[in-house]
């Protein structure tokens, strides 16, 4: 067994695991669980190279961290479950629903589509990459979500994770 994501977990009944986004950690998801854990065990992970979990040098993959997931729920039991992602973690969470069908009970995306990206959209994420080897992540992420969303409040909540 490799290293295990770092988790929160709250709450008790059927389980619900929420995915974040690029940059972030569990903590976005703190509004949505503290509403779902009296009726839900809602379970948190950092992805790998977010947040408290482990983070090997090089680059992920969507089918490596779909497979830390695997790792973090077989860990917890949960056989069956609600899986939701958020941005890059709905990708994840693609991927997971591909690779283990039968573990879920459903599937959501927040912010997030099933899609391949269009070229531009690789090439923009390609460019990202090579900046993230010169710059500081937190500068190029803080800018990524100053054009993802308007809304102040939710700017300076991302702000603070990253």
């Amino acid at each position: 067994m490799g290293q295990l994501l770092f988790y929160e977990s709250l709450g008790k009944g059927t389980p619900v695991v929420l995915l974040h986004g690029l940059a972030l950690d569990h903590t976005i998801w703190y509004p949505v669980a503290n509403l779902l854990k009296d009726e839900f065990h809602v379970v948190l992970p950092d992805l790998r190279g977010h947040g408290r979990s482990f983070s090997p040098p090089g680059r992920y993959s969507m089918d490596q961290m779909a497979e830390d997931m695997l790792q973090l729920v077989d860990y917890l039991n949960l056989e069956r479950f609600f899986l939701g992602g958020h941005s890059m973690g709905g990708y994840v969470a693609l991927n997971f629903a591909k690779n283990h069908p039968d573990r879920l009970l459903n599937l959501g995306l927040i912010a997030s589509h099933i899609y391949a990206d269009s070229t531009e959209k690789s090439e923009q994420r390609l460019q990202q990459i090579e900046k993230l080897e010169h710059e500081s992540p937190a500068v190029i992420f803080s800018i990524m979500l100053h054009g993802l969303t308007r809304n102040e409040t939710v700017r300076q909540f991302c702000d603070e994770i990253i």
